[in-house]
Parts: structure tokens; C-alpha cells; sequence
């Protein structure tokens, strides 16, 4: 009787191990993100003691990346806000109708975009080629140049203070943070759940693409930009807010091209600005999301986790 229990325990044992054996196998498989997911663009070093002239950021390009970081329900909800200006526009200019509301149409238009700011931002930093400071200027290069000091912003940073100061230039980049899921639906849902996430004023999220949506044109929402672009009072590029500068620049219905290669299970995640200090509440916020959508999901290596369900 001893003789059989003890090799029942033998066996439990075993198995115990056996699975153990598979739990962490399943588990690393998930944390090797580098042999899964795009690296991401590679990123150039060097002092500068001088100004280079910067490229120009191209507003109708960064406003397509802005556009391919909407849902279709948050594009229609733009494209309704757009129409809603043209008509105010047309009550302003009308001789028959006074327009008795307390704010100006300025005013009305940069409370209309107000929420898209955040995602603003983070696109005219994505979109760019080059960053500079008084000390370094940081730009996109393919391949390293032998001797370089190069980078891939999705990795983990070095131990080089200046690859740490080129990486607070290239903040969008920098901080953003790219998922994978092989379950299509599970896809689907955290793509939603954080497109609706990173535009709430309270969010740590700026944008989010998926491969989709570099797939499909907008022409709804350019229409509508065109709309009240045409009828809005004419004034010299200094003489425009950003955020009119901006709806001005959806007109041009510009097809966006993808900030990095995106397989069909992939999501990038900006981070706002105002988020790059508090990275662990925008992954707890994040999480949340993956969580919800179920499904197995791999994070970039500059986090070094997975999401399991």
C-alpha cells in the first residue's frame, strides 16, 4: 500500500511538472515579441551644434494619419461636426438670421476639434522624418550607416544618455507600443474599445491603427472638410489656429500610408503627450482593453509582457 502511494505521488509529480513545463513554454512564447512583431522603424543619432532646417511636416498627411486613427463610428461623428460648423458658418453669413450665440466662429470651430488635439499632436510627430534639439538631431534612416548609433524606438532602450534624449524627441514613436492578436475578433474588439478610449479627455491614448484602416478611403468625412473649408471666411496661414489649420488639411482627402509596416493582427498604440511620464497607467489602461476583447495578445518588447486569456 506504501509502495502504491508513494508512486501515486511519483506520478502526481510528474505531471505537475509536465504541465508546469508547458505552462511556462506557452507563457515564453508570448514574451519574445521580437521574433513575432514588425521591429519598427530605425532611428539615426547624431550631435548637431547646429539648426538643421527640419522637413516639413505635410498637415495633409499627418490629418490622413489622423483620419485612419478613427473608427467608423468616431469618422462619422468628425463628419457630423464637420457639416454642423458649415451650417453655423452659413447662419453666420446670412443676412436674414442673426446668430445669437456667445461664442465666435473661431471659438467654435477650436471647441469642435478640441477633443482631436491629443491625436493631433501625435500624428505630427509620427508623420515626421527627422527631430532635432540644440544638441541632436534624430532622423529615419534605413539602413544604420556603419559606426552609427541607431535605434528601433518599439525595443528597449540602451544604456546611451543620447539615444535616451533622442527618444524624447521621437516621443510619438518612442512611447508608442505595438500589440499583436492572431484572434480576429478578439482584434476587432480592443481596436474599438481603445479608439473610443484615446478620445476621452481623460485618456493616456492619442491613437490607435490598425492595418484595415490604411485599406479604405474616407471620402465622407473629405467631403464634408471640403464643405465648410469653402465656405469659411478666407485668411493667411498665420492667421489660422491649428486646429482650423488642421480641418482645412482634411479637405485635401489625402490617402495615409502606414507609420510602420501592420500585419492584419497588429495595433499600434500612441500615447499622448501629456502620458509619456505615466507609461505604467497608460499599459494598465491598455490591458484593460486586451483583457476584454479575450483572446491572446503580444506586446512590443519595449514592454516585455503578454496579455493571456
Amino acid at each position: 500500500m506504501t509502495r502504491n502511494w508513494a508512486a501515486g505521488v511519483a506520478g502526481i509529480a510528474a505531471i505537475s511538472a509536465a504541465l508546469s513545463m508547458v505552462a511556462v513554454r506557452k507563457h515564453a512564447d508570448t514574451t519574445h515579441p521580437s521574433e513575432l512583431l514588425s521591429p519598427g522603424p530605425l532611428l539615426l543619432v547624431v550631435p548637431s551644434s547646429v539648426i538643421l532646417p527640419a522637413p516639413a511636416t505635410l498637415q495633409s498627411q499627418s490629418s490622413a494619419l489622423a483620419i485612419a486613427a478613427l473608427s467608423e463610428t468616431q469618422r462619422k461623428d468628425l463628419g457630423d461636426m464637420l457639416t454642423e460648423l458649415t451650417e453655423r458658418v452659413h447662419v453666420a453669413t446670412s443676412p436674414l438670421v442673426v446668430d445669437l450665440r456667445d461664442d465666435t466662429l473661431d471659438e467654435a470651430v477650436t471647441s469642435a476639434a478640441r477633443a482631436y488635439k491629443p491625436l493631433m499632436l501625435a500624428v505630427a510627430s509620427l508623420s515626421r522624418t527627422a527631430w532635432q534639439d540644440e544638441s541632436l538631431h534624430v532622423s529615419r534612416v534605413d539602413p544604420c550607416p556603419v559606426d552609427a548609433l541607431c535605434f528601433r524606438p518599439l525595443a528597449p532602450a540602451g544604456p546611451s544618455k543620447m539615444e535616451r534624449d533622442a527618444r524624447m524627441l521621437a516621443w510619438a514613436w518612442s512611447h508608442a507600443v505595438l500589440l499583436h492578436s492572431p484572434d480576429e475578433r478578439a482584434h476587432e474588439l480592443a481596436a474599438e474599445a481603445l479608439q473610443e478610449r484615446a478620445l476621452q479627455p481623460e485618456s493616456t491614448l492619442a491613437a490607435v491603427f490598425t492595418a484595415r484602416a490604411f485599406a479604405r478611403q474616407d471620402t465622407a468625412t473629405t467631403e464634408a472638410a471640403r464643405a465648410l473649408r469653402d465656405v469659411l471666411p478666407k485668411r493667411a496661414d498665420a492667421a489660422m489656429s491649428p486646429e482650423l489649420t488642421w480641418l482645412y488639411a482634411l479637405a485635401e482627402g489625402q490617402r495615409a500610408h502606414p507609420p510602420m509596416p501592420l500585419s492584419p493582427g497588429d495595433l499600434l498604440v500612441v500615447l499622448r503627450a501629456s502620458a509619456i511620464a505615466r507609461t505604467p497607467e497608460a499599459d494598465a489602461e491598455i490591458d484593460v482593453a486586451l483583457r476584454t476583447s479575450g483572446g491572446m495578445w503580444t506586446w512590443s518588447a519595449r514592454r516585455q509582457r503578454a496579455t493571456l486569456e
